[in-house]
């Protein structure tokens, strides 16, 4: 807090000559604090025995800002006086402010919600921090913390938090979690008259559907590309270990808490690994629980007209029948590959015949079509390294277009936490809401092209050949002329020559075999 002059003085000051403070008014009271028939008693008072505790005001311009007593301010104004007794003295705005924190803070009845505008109010300001908040009111940094998470509250849960229907500890463990989660945990309790459940029911949803531990996580959470702009699992701020004052009662382990980030996470990997397991031309059966696989993985087998067997009806995982490598294409083992039995009847490649010479020969053909797709998709994938390494990524060069500010702040805002970590480490952009309008109107076509060019990678760089944003992308590709796009398909077609005499190979010895 700034050091502040102790010169004041008392004095008779008349009502019409104050000002009240816009801060007070929409940060720490509401209007209904100031009626007439909620200022009853204290009007009565001031009536009869006028005001015994001066209030305190500010110079500013000729006339008083009211810094603190707006009770006894709007008391004496119902009890039809003219003048009230204050204590005026010199001050900043940011003292004013700071007074009228610590006045509120002490209440008994102050709302956690007041303190939270509050505490955010300050924030406004680039240079203050949750820790310096902390130092300047006396409270514990993890205190100011989660009074400020409490700005992530949806409106269905932050109105009846300020009418004092939820405690403020179920408010705390609803804000920490997404937008999405909170609505799904107020679904879950609609058949209850309390929707909100008690404190041991938020807690069980949470610990059930919520948190993950990171180090249980099947991908690897160091993986920035699994989903490009959900990023490293490290780098993310919805998890645990990235605010230890606001999970300040989740002790050990690094926890995520974003349920539909970690569960997409988990598909992509089990996507991947399909993919990987398909392309490597191993040995290897689809396999399936009787749960469906998802709709990702679906799409994948459908597209390589790959059929799978069923666990019980064509497989098992007890000794009895024919040996071979299954990878889980559904079940909790979904992207896993597991020793299993096949029984006698076990379908073959078009679901009805047991698997033959002809049918193995269609495997390998099937997987010689698919490669040949997915050629493209690995100079596309090279290409999209080379470009996110690219020099021209942070470079500042002029831009064709000129875009208005709201344009610009459009195409920042669709980066994702990455792109605009990246972004605002290049162009320092303010995080003061007045400041951030005067910045986009004001870009340089050098600001602009960095802009473009970041969120181009960060949200259109996916292994997706064909879209037309992957046209485009390669476009700007060829213009760079040092993004090495020729020698990336000839190193892809020798590849593919060596996997395509490989099948050759299989496919006739599989002949000759037959033939004996």
């Amino acid at each position: 807090m700034e050091t502040m002059h102790v010169e004041q003085k008392l004095a008779d000051v008349n009502l019409s000559d104050i000002e009240l403070s816009v801060t007070n008014q929409e940060i720490f009271r509401g209007s209904e604090d100031f009626t007439e028939e909620t200022l009853k008693e204290m009007t009565e008072s001031v009536r009869q025995n006028g005001v015994i505790a001066p209030i305190l005001l500010r110079p500013v311009n000729g006339h008083f800002v009211l810094v603190a007593g707006e009770r006894r301010y709007w008391s004496s104004k119902y009890a039809g006086k003219q003048t009230i007794p204050a204590c005026i003295r010199e001050m900043t705005e940011q003292q004013a402010f700071d007074l009228q924190m610590i006045e509120n803070l002490e209440r008994k009845d102050v709302h956690p919600m007041r303190e939270c505008v509050g505490y955010h109010h300050i924030l406004k300001d680039p240079t203050q921090t949750p820790k310096e908040i902390a130092l300047r009111f006396g409270k514990s940094e993890s205190y100011v913390v989660q009074r400020l998470k409490l700005i992530d509250l949806v409106p269905a849960v932050r109105k009846p938090f300020e009418k004092n229907q939820i405690t403020l500890t179920q408010a705390i463990l609803l804000a920490r979690l997404t937008a999405e989660i909170q609505h799904e945990y107020l679904n879950s309790h609609r058949w209850n008259d309390n929707k909100f459940g008690s404190l041991s029911d938020l807690q069980q949803f949470i610990n059930r559907h919520v948190i993950h531990n990171l180090k249980d996580a099947p991908f690897d959470t160091e993986d920035a590309t699994l989903i490009p702009k959900a990023g490293a699992c490290s780098l993310c701020p919805k998890r645990s270990g990235c605010s230890p004052a606001l999970f300040a009662d989740i002790k050990g382990k690094d926890r995520c808490m974003d349920h539909q980030c970690f569960s997409a996470k988990i598909e992509a990997h089990q996507v991947r690994a399909l993919i990987e397991t398909i392309e490597s031309g191993k040995e290897v059966v689809f396999i399936r629980a009787y749960s469906d696989p998802s709709e990702a993985i679906q799409q994948i087998l459908d597209e390589r007209s790959i059929k799978t067997l069923k666990e019980y009806d064509d497989f098992s995982g007890d000794k009895g029948g024919t040996k071979t490598i299954g990878f889980w294409v559904s079940g909790n083992n979904t992207g896993t590959i597991t020793t299993i039995y096949l029984k006698a009847k076990a379908k073959g490649l078009n679901g009805t015949e047991p698997a033959t010479a002809k049918v193995e020969i269609a495997k390998i053909q099937q997987r010689v079509s698919r490669g040949t797709e997915l050629d493209q998709e690995k100079v596309y994938a090279k290409i999209l390294d080379a470009m996110q390494k690219h020099p021209n990524l942070k470079a500042t060069k002029k831009m064709i277009t000129e875009e208005e500010a709201f344009a610009w702040y459009i195409i920042y805002d669709k980066a994702g936490y990455n792109g605009k970590r990246q972004i605002e480490k290049h162009l320092k952009v303010p995080k003061s809401p007045e400041k951030i309008f005067k910045f986009f109107s004001n870009l340089t076509s050098e600001q602009k092209g960095t802009l473009v060019r970041v969120v181009m990678m960060d949200q259109y760089g996916g292994n997706y050949p064909t879209h037309d944003h992957a046209i485009l992308l390669r476009k700007v590709a060829e213009a760079y002329k040092d993004v090495p796009i020729a020698q990336f398909e000839k190193e892809q077609e020798e590849i593919r020559t060596k996997r395509e005499d490989r099948a050759k190979q299989r496919i006739k010895l599989i002949k000759q075999e037959g033939a004996k």
